[in-house]
């Protein structure tokens, strides 16, 4: 995919274009779902931006073909060689990308900062998401009271993004009256639907705790929302879940966190790496 990636960047800065920035952070590779070999890849989530005012989200496709190029040097020999001609075809509407994609492409490399509401102690928190692909998350996880030498946590996470459903949803009160079961080919498209994140601590990358120490079997359950301001949220709970694989999927302890995205003009942490 670096490869790829890099080939892009070559091409748009070979194109004729003026005052145009052109952003690859978040871009990524739209699976075509098929196992079979094929000589295209399309690209979603390519940002252009037009004088620092106007910015539009495309996709990209690529079309690669091998074809034989004829030389003839001073003496009159021939010589044939087979080469990689990649076409690249850019596309504005028509945006052929699946909602967990798109729901991908929003999270990628966000930062969240907020509240983890524990037993007695209300942590200040911080979330990174560093990786959103093919249904797989990692980032990290900051918590912290105010004397960081008495409490402090950094954390590695990892976890993936599923879609879920409610078949009897309250509108007015947003509120799912039944449960939110996962997405299946089966689930009607007329239902509610909503994705959420769920990932567990992999390793402690820096802590102290004044206590007996920090969960390490901990895990974040967090749906993205709005809150009453229209701003997106990441609400949910933390807790440690069952030691066996049952039809439960409560948490115990089921500790609350509220998270609110952080802008990149408006980052103060040093903390992430």
């Amino acid at each position: 995919m670096r490869h790829i990636f890099s080939f892009i960047l070559l091409t748009f800065l070979l194109l004729p274009v003026s005052a145009v920035e052109v952003d690859l952070s978040k871009a990524y590779v739209i699976s075509s779902g098929q196992s079979a070999p094929t000589s295209s890849v399309f690209i979603g989530g390519v940002t252009e931006i037009y004088d620092q005012d106007l910015a539009a989200i495309k996709w990209l496709e690529l079309q690669y073909q091998v074809v034989e190029v004829t030389e003839i040097d001073d003496d009159d020999n021939e010589t044939t060689t087979r080469q990689a001609v990649c076409n690249v075809i850019e596309h504005e509407d028509d945006l052929q990308t699946g909602e967990q994609d798109l729901m991908e492409y929003r999270i990628r490399g966000t930062k969240w900062s907020g509240s983890y509401e524990a037993t007695s102690t209300a942590y200040l928190t911080e979330l990174h998401i560093k990786t959103a692909q093919n249904g797989f998350i990692d980032g990290e996880v900051i918590h912290k009271t105010a004397d960081e030498s008495a409490n402090f946590l950094r954390v590695q996470v990892i976890g993936y993004i599923q879609q879920q459903y409610c078949d009897e949803f309250d509108q007015v009160k947003s509120y799912c009256n039944t449960v939110w079961q996962n997405v299946s080919d089966s689930t009607p498209k007329s239902t509610a639907k909503r994705f959420q994140l769920r990932f567990k601590r992999l390793r402690a990358l820096e802590q102290v705790h004044s206590g007996k120490g920090w969960g390490s079997y901990n895990e974040y359950h967090l749906t993205l929302e709005k809150d009453a301001q229209g701003d997106d949220i990441l609400i949910g709970s933390v807790g440690t879940p069952s030691e066996r694989f049952t039809s439960s999927d409560t948490l115990k302890g089921n500790r609350t966190i509220y998270l609110k995205e952080v802008l990149p003009e408006n980052t103060q942490s040093d903390n992430f790496e």
